[in-house]
């Protein structure tokens, strides 16, 4: 329903700085709608997002770049592993390289 309505209705989606999400079960469906939701929000500052499907971490480096945020915080683990404190998958959604490379995109971030 979020997606829909800031999807739908841009001034709505204006107002949007702070998006927390999180994959279930780490679909490839689920994770392209999170990538989505934070390509089309262009004033977002924070995000805390856990979980993301393999398939979509290039498109998701991409969005991020865009992005000038002031917070980020990116889990390997889904919701379903949190919840239950299985902590395995918890690991970096992306290499060290790859947050490297992205740092010069986000001048704001604390």
């Amino acid at each position: 329903m979020f997606y829909e309505t800031v999807k739908n209705k841009p001034r709505i989606a204006s107002l949007v700085r702070e998006l927390d999400l999180g994959c279930e079960n780490i679909q490839p469906e689920e994770s392209g709608m999170h990538v989505g939701i934070i390509g089309t929000r262009k004033n977002v500052e924070k995000i805390d997002l856990r979980g993301c499907d393999f398939t979509m971490l290039d498109d998701l480096k991409v969005v991020l770049a865009e992005r000038n945020l002031k917070t980020l915080h990116l889990s390997g683990a889904s919701l379903h592993h949190v919840t239950l404190s299985i902590h395995e998958e918890d690991r970096p959604m992306f290499a060290l390289r790859e947050v490297l490379n992205l740092l010069p995109n986000w001048p704001r971030l604390e």
